[in-house]
């Protein structure tokens, strides 16, 4: 189990660096789920999976453990970015090098890939000039970030996040888990949504 979730760690890992390497987006919202399903799920279906062996639970509640932390994950991923996005407004006119980090560092995310998608392509090829940019200032950063909420990515990726979030608790429906275990992994769910910092 180990080797197979470590093993889809490298693979997203690889997935990320690879998209990182392209100055186009080229990768819609479908490969960047499995992206973050291997690079951050694994950490937490190993968790999951690792406290459904050793307490002896059936395979069908590991299988469902395990698909309530990867979908959890992704959530937790599209939040942080989002997060990313929102600290950098907070803090606009005062930068330092932990803002506006994303976009920096010419990251795919979600907010990314769904503006590459709606938006008019004269925006879609500033942004991905800005992401791919070997040094960004802050009005630039800015603009990256304008472009994406011009399009609503921001808010679609944050609807994205619930509905992950969701549909992770959907996963402990019928598994008979203790009360107190069960209420802390559906609380946490709902905290990496909705999470300020």
């Amino acid at each position: 189990m180990l080797t197979h979730e470590l093993n889809r760690t490298h693979l997203g890992q690889g997935m990320d660096i690879c998209w990182h390497n392209e100055q186009e987006v080229v990768v819609d919202e479908e490969q960047y789920f499995e992206m973050c399903a291997c690079k951050t799920g694994c950490l937490t279906r190993i968790v999951a999976r690792l406290a459904a062996i050793v307490t002896g639970q059936p395979e069908r509640v590991e299988r469902a453990l395990a698909r309530y932390a990867e979908d959890m994950a992704i959530a937790f991923q599209i939040s942080d970015d989002i997060l990313d996005i929102e600290n950098t407004l907070d803090r606009a006119g005062e930068f330092g090098k932990e803002f506006g980090n994303d976009i920096r560092e010419g990251k795919k995310t979600l907010m990314v890939i769904h503006t590459a998608e709606v938006a008019p392509p004269a925006d879609v090829a500033r942004l991905e000039e800005i992401l791919w940019a070997a040094d960004n200032d802050e009005s630039d950063i800015l603009e990256a970030i304008e472009i994406m909420q011009a399009a609503g990515s921001v808010k679609y990726a944050r609807g994205r996040a619930h509905d992950l979030a969701a549909r992770a608790r959907s996963h402990l429906d019928g598994l008979d888990l203790e009360s107190g275990p069960e209420d802390n992994l559906r609380e946490f769910s709902r905290f990496v949504v909705e999470r300020r910092a």
